[in-house]
């Protein structure tokens, strides 16, 4: 695990090491050979946590609005508010929580190593994502307009109190219903296209990113 770590620059986290693990209680959905679904992968009252501090986000302009494009919610590059109180050490659990989701997928599904250069290392930008009523994201790929090449991606359900919002993949003909804890993971591609269905009732809430990769100068 270790060496996996410092190959893929992660670095080490306290959630892999020990202390308050989010994997005590996880169990593992293989959805198809690439749609991972990581159930109680981060405790309830930390899903709590999380979202008492990213709501304080709310208070402030999204610098990611709603568009015509298909993309109808509102988000926040956590990693732009360290100056809210508070949210400099989130930043730094969800961190935590997403690289050891990461080296846990990279572990469990073989077909991973395919996709990801073990010596450039990765990337990541968290963002915090909600769906008031009526809200929804329309069918898209996970990509990247610059030089980032996205490799894997990350959703974790902060909440499941809410109607509606399941996350829908075309190809595979799957419906995937949010669950409070439970990290989502999946390749980043055409063939995993996919959407958040409209919200019914309620908020939804998750944390999203992708896992990128840029080729080294020395390369």
């Amino acid at each position: 695990m270790a060496e996996l770590v410092d190959a893929l620059g992660l670095g080490s986290s306290r959630v892999i090491c020990g202390g308050s693990s989010p994997l005590t209680d996880m169990n593992i959905i293989k959805h198809t050979p690439f749609i991972f679904e990581y159930e109680n992968f981060v405790a309830p009252e930390d899903c709590d946590h999380i979202l008492n501090q990213v709501s304080k986000l709310r208070s402030f302009e999204p610098n990611i609005k709603k568009s015509k494009n298909g993309r109808d919610n509102n988000a926040y590059h956590i990693a732009q508010y360290s100056n809210v109180e508070g949210n400099l050490r989130l930043f730094n659990y969800i961190t935590a929580v997403g690289q050891s989701a990461l080296i846990q997928y990279y572990r469990d599904n073989p077909y991973s190593k395919y996709n990801i250069i073990e010596e450039w290392g990765v990337m990541y930008n968290y963002v915090y994502r909600y769906y008031d009523k009526n809200d929804h994201y329309n069918w898209h790929v996970d990509k990247s307009g610059d030089h980032v090449h996205f490799v894997v991606s990350f959703l974790l359900y902060l909440n499941d109190d809410f109607e509606g919002g399941n996350t829908l993949f075309l190809h595979d003909r799957l419906k995937v219903k949010p669950k409070k804890g439970s990290v989502l993971m999946f390749p980043c591609g055409p063939y995993f296209l996919h959407k958040g269905t409209k919200v019914t009732s309620g908020q939804k809430h998750v944390i999203w990113n992708c896992f990128g990769q840029t080729q080294p100068a020395s390369v």
